[in-house]
């Protein structure tokens, strides 16, 4: 991928964060939750793609997110 985020893959993030955001289970300040969001909204963007087949999987989309920023709390996403 070039240095130039794909205008879909923008989006993702950015509505992964606003998920994060608005879950409030970040447990951080104010002053730091779109940081954390955002970075958390990279790293799940990278372990589910945009071409993850979401009808196919155990969990909805939003059930990943939340079970991927509980992950996050134990140090378990990379």
């Amino acid at each position: 991928m070039n240095e130039l985020i794909t205008q879909e893959l923008a989006k993702e993030y950015a509505l992964v964060t606003a998920f994060i955001i608005q879950s409030e289970l970040l447990n951080v300040s104010i002053f730091q939750t779109f940081d954390k969001a955002y970075e958390l909204a990279k790293k799940f963007v990278e372990e589910y793609p945009l071409d993850t087949n979401w009808e196919e999987m155990e969990l909805n989309y939003d059930e990943y997110i939340e079970e991927f920023i509980k992950r996050s709390r134990y140090g378990m996403v990379k």
